[in-house]
């Protein structure tokens, strides 16, 4: 199977993406089951790891409209969202003492940027996520990112080894 579809199945995060037929089955984000398997990567040797996580938690800062007021889908969405987040810090964390050689790298969107929350968008609105992904992906390359960047521009070529 091509690395694109299987990237493509991970991404198809339920109710913002429809699921990714491969094979007459349909597939969504692995997430649903964990929240993260960075450490198939780490154990098959890889050196660094990029976790990407869309869903953060929103921080209502200046927003006059709060959590509440939104209604009960809102509050536990943002419920599931945090412990999410929190769970993969842990995850994380913990693939960091197991894996010491193998750096984690965790690209995230602003938590007060994100127009990845509320009820399902309709698969219509994919484009307009996927590109605020790329702009934040981008973003994220030229700050926090910035060190990964800098290691893959030194890295040698497999084909030139």
């Amino acid at each position: 199977m091509p690395i694109s579809d299987a990237i493509a199945a991970s991404s198809a995060i339920p109710g913002f993406f429809e699921p990714y037929p491969i094979n007459g089955h349909d597939y969504v984000d692995g997430g649903v089951g964990f929240s993260g398997h960075a450490d198939l990567a780490a154990e098959a040797g890889a050196s660094a790891v990029l976790v990407v996580h869309p869903l953060v938690p929103s921080l209502s800062d200046g927003d006059p409209v709060t959590m509440r007021s939104r209604g009960v889908y809102t509050i536990m969405e943002q419920a599931s969202r945090i412990y999410g987040q929190n769970l993969l810090h842990l995850a994380l964390t913990t693939l960091g003492v197991k894996f010491p050689r193998t750096d984690f790298f965790l690209i995230q969107p602003a938590r007060t940027s994100t127009p990845l929350f509320g009820p399902s968008m309709g698969f219509e609105a994919s484009r307009a996520a996927l590109r605020y992904g790329y702009a934040s992906t981008q973003a994220w390359l030229d700050a926090q990112g910035a060190p990964l960047v800098r290691r893959l521009l030194v890295m040698p070529h497999p084909a030139a080894g």
